[in-house]
């Protein structure tokens, strides 16, 4: 299966797929995506199919993003579950998201087979407490039963079955993550004289435990090996404090997507679904036809444009010319005002050579000491080598997206919508536990680059993202390296613009 993804997937990315090749990813893991989602054990089920449809289209329109094809099942699973983690949990929105299951570093401690993944996954359930041990092999193993029809057949309340089967997870993945770091650190045992994995390290007496940081660091492979060896003490233990955390975590990252990739993926056939695949299609005509610079086949967006209809065009026009008539009245301000006047400000930061940005405090310190970045001017240049950090402040708790412009005016989608505290915030590499700062790569984007971030007190859909491509398109033309407004529809924009040159070198 892995080596039919990536072949499928090699054909969509180089413009050689078409529809059916997305019918055949969609038909092979709907099966597996819907498992997954069921797993959220409070969504209800018309709230589970929409997570699933979402799922599919959001994968789907990144597939150029996907570093590993072959591995393609994982990411998948692990957005589904993100995406039922946020669905299922309202009003913990804003803790995160594995939104970029792509672009983050691949969790590959592990190179063995899944069916030896599989069997420390059974092993570690054997050593819950009985009826916790129970309902877990119901709904993960065997007839893989879900959470409410188990509820049912054994008349209990949900939620205490969802408890339950909470619990058994983070034992799994923490069973999982021992194996992953024991793996980890006789390599690197065999690299550097550190401590070996099972002696006691110098720091074992201070009780390390899992953390935001520790995890980001293990995800990555980038654990010292001394914190590792402490840390796997723990995990081998079963420490409650650790799978506490583990079961605390309302984000999704890349163990997820292979603990779930372990239990669901291919185990239960194919399945079509043609209502919803049909719908997939729909909303990713829509994105193409929006230009949203989400590539997921070339092919696919030209034949669309070919069909194009002709009122539609004529829409945009009209609209087009509204909005740049709208633009340039005095309710839409040229430059951008203080953050105390408006409701959102955006900030650009850009990593000089010998600087390393590994935290938002690298970024929003205020001792010069501190930042290891230089904050971007409004139309700065800067070398295509150059490495960029996106910050945005808020007024209030709002709605936002982060959108870039590219050279070739398509839309990047940086940060899906999302509802957001206010204050200060950092985009970052989701995926990642400790919310490292987002890198943006500006290789291949020669030219005038805007970044923007829109928003709302309503929640900001496709179309209203639309309308931003139009905003952003007829500012272009004015040559505003920044500035902010309110371009109808409750909606809010701040902009800023950064020109990328070719040759490498310190601007």
């Amino acid at each position: 299966m892995p080596r039919d993804d990536a072949m499928t997937i090699s054909r969509l990315v180089s413009s050689a797929g078409d529809e059916s090749d997305f019918q055949r990813l969609f038909e092979r893991h709907v099966v597996a995506v819907e498992e997954a989602v069921a797993r959220v054990w409070n969504l209800e089920v018309s709230e589970q199919a929409e997570a699933v449809e979402e799922t599919f289209v959001h994968v789907f329109s990144r597939l150029k993003m996907l570093r590993e094809p072959g591995r393609f099942d994982e990411c998948l699973l692990g957005t589904a579950y993100g995406i039922a983690l946020r669905r299922g949990r309202p009003d913990e929105h804003d803790g995160g998201f594995a939104e970029k299951p792509f672009i983050s570093a691949p969790f590959s401690l592990v190179q063995g087979s899944r069916p030896e993944a599989e069997t420390w996954l059974e092993e570690a359930v054997k050593t819950l407490p009985d009826e916790t041990r129970a309902l877990a092999e119901a709904c993960f193993f065997g007839q893989k039963t879900r959470p409410q029809l188990l509820a049912a057949t054994r008349s209990m309340e949900v939620a205490a079955v969802g408890a339950c089967l909470d619990a058994a997870y983070a034992r799994m993945k923490a069973v999982f993550l021992a194996h992953a770091l024991e793996r980890l650190l006789s390599t690197k045992h065999s690299e550097a004289d550190a401590a070996q994995p099972n002696d006691p390290p110098p720091n074992a007496a201070g009780g390390l435990h899992l953390s935001d940081d520790l995890l980001s660091e293990t995800l990555q492979g980038n654990i010292p090996p001394q914190d590792g060896g402490t840390l796997l003490q723990h995990l081998q233990a079963h420490c409650p404090q650790c799978e506490a955390y583990l079961s605390r975590r309302r984000t999704a990252d890349a163990l997820d997507g292979f603990v779930l990739a372990v239990l669901f993926s291919g185990k239960a056939g194919h399945r079509s679904n043609p209502a919803m695949f049909a719908r997939i299609m729909r909303r990713l005509r829509l994105d193409a036809r929006l230009g949203s610079g989400l590539a997921y086949g070339a092919a696919l967006r030209r034949r669309w444009n070919d069909r194009l209809p002709l009122t539609f065009a004529a829409f945009l026009g009209i609209f087009g010319l509204a909005v740049f008539a709208f633009s340039v009245t005095p309710k839409f301000s040229r430059h951008a005002e203080s953050f105390q006047n408006q409701p959102a400000s955006i900030e650009l930061f850009w990593e000089p050579a010998g600087a390393s940005v590994s935290s938002a405090e690298d970024l929003l310190s205020e001792s010069s000491g501190r930042q290891r970045a230089a904050v971007c001017a409004p139309g700065q240049v800067l070398p295509e080598s150059a490495r960029l950090f996106l910050s945005y402040a808020l007024r209030r708790s709002q709605f936002v997206a982060v959108l870039q412009m590219l050279p070739d005016e398509s839309l990047e989608l940086l940060e899906a919508p999302a509802r957001k505290s206010p204050g200060r915030h950092v985009l970052v590499s989701d995926g990642t536990a400790d919310g490292t700062p987002f890198s943006i790569d500006m290789h291949g984007t020669v030219g005038v680059n805007r970044f923007a971030v829109i928003a709302s007190e309503h929640p900001i859909d496709t179309d209203d993202i639309g309308q931003m491509k139009l905003v952003l398109e007829m500012l272009l033309e004015r040559r505003e390296a920044s500035g902010s407004g309110t371009p109808g529809r409750q909606l809010f924009v701040s902009w800023m613009d950064v020109t990328v040159r070719a040759e490498d070198g310190a601007p």
